[in-house]
């Protein structure tokens, strides 16, 4: 069984203080009511239930599961999260002093190092960047509960949504005591606006760092974004191009070129972003191969844009057709094409099979073509010194 409740823009609609930067850790490891955080892990000891609390760029979210012998616990846990989610004052410093400690420990990493300017090269809102130490400092416990508070304030800007296997009778009652009695003002739910610092920063654009390093190795980015339309079908497109792109730079950067150790491209479309769709690859390289690596990269972009074998793209539907096979049988992706319906309507693919096998070669590179020239291609580069 799994059980998601969405609604509305979230707090992260507007560039705001540190304490947005910490307010995940809190979001995450939190207590309900009378118990700490420590003490609700021992009182769920031999009860199969989670349940994830998150604030994104455009929507709030409740996310989890369950069986159906502890559905009654599970609800319990979901009422209490709009209405008793506290950290104590001395949870809340040690959690400062645990990840300041980490973060100390991280500084000198040049994987660390290179993901946090890795976030800053792509967006200019500092609510999407990686925390340092003075932000952890200088969080204050109140301000990230009040803000988590007002955000779950009203239970009419969500959806709930329960898939799984469980009494429907049951399930009424539950939902009639633990979410019709929770806080609620009916009206419009709120429409999204978009923030563009939120968003993936348009332009072409390259940049380059050196660090010192004990072992010394290179490692690059590449981020290709674009604005498209949201639906099953785009979604599907973005994710099969990037396969095709992901597959030949196996072969041409790793076997062939030999400048890289592992390397894979990822294509997406998020249904809430105004920038979409993403293509984007992070490796470590060779320093001398890296000119090499990011030409062989581009080029496959392009040469996709213009045409798409038809060979690989059976291979991709191959895999895709037994992935949403799969798929369609777990809860957990019912209840995201159902929540995702509500946040923003699309057609709710029931037959994947049918929409992949339909789509087309010229199809694939029209679509990749189309992002491509909106020209958002950003690469970021860490060399040692």
């Amino acid at each position: 069984m799994l059980a998601v409740a969405k609604g509305g823009t979230s707090v992260y609609g507007a560039d705001k203080t540190t304490d947005l930067l910490f307010l995940p850790v809190v979001a995450m490891q939190h207590g309900l009511g009378k118990f700490t955080y420590t003490d609700l892990n021992k009182a769920l000891a031999g009860k199969q239930v989670s349940l994830q609390l998150a604030l994104d760029d455009y929507q709030r979210s409740l996310s989890g599961n369950t069986t159906p012998k502890d559905l009654k616990t599970y609800m319990e846990m979901l009422y209490m999260t709009f209405t008793g989610l506290n950290v104590t004052a001395d949870e809340f410093a040690a959690l400062q002093s645990l990840y300041a400690g980490v973060l100390k420990n991280q500084e000198l990493d040049p994987n660390f190092v290179f993901q946090k300017k890795l976030q800053e090269f792509l967006y200019a809102s500092s609510a999407k960047h990686i925390f340092e130490v003075s932000d952890i400092e200088k969080a204050n416990r109140d301000t990230i509960l009040g803000i988590i508070r007002e955000q779950l304030a009203n239970a009419a800007d969500f959806t709930f949504v329960f898939s799984g296997n469980f009494d429907e009778a049951e399930l009424k009652s539950l939902a009639e005591q633990y979410i019709a009695s929770l806080p609620a003002v009916k009206g419009k739910k709120p429409e999204v606006k978009y923030n563009s610092a939120l968003e993936i920063k348009a332009g072409n654009e390259s940049k380059e760092f050196t660090m010192k390093m004990e072992v010394p190795q290179g490692s690059a980015a590449v981020i290709v974004s674009g604005k498209m339309p949201y639906s099953f079908k785009n979604r599907l497109l973005a994710s099969m191009s990037g396969q095709i792109i992901s597959t030949r730079l196996i072969s041409e950067v790793r076997e062939k070129e030999g400048a890289v150790y592992s390397i894979q491209l990822l294509g997406s479309q998020d249904r809430m972003a105004e920038v979409s769709v993403v293509y984007q690859t992070a490796f470590p390289m060779k320093p001398e191969k890296k000119d090499r690596a990011l030409e062989i990269i581009r080029n496959e972009f392009e040469k996709l844009a213009k045409e798409t074998p038809v060979e690989e793209l059976n291979k991709v539907k191959e895999f895709m057709v037994k992935q949403y096979a799969e798929n369609e049988r777990t809860n957990s992706y019912w209840c995201s094409m159902m929540s995702g319906n509500e946040l923003k309507p699309s057609e709710v693919c029931v037959q994947a099979e049918q929409t992949i096998q339909a789509i087309t070669p010229e199809e694939i590179s029209k679509f990749v073509s189309e992002v491509m020239q909106q020209n958002n291609y950003r690469v970021l580069v860490l060399m040692p010194e």
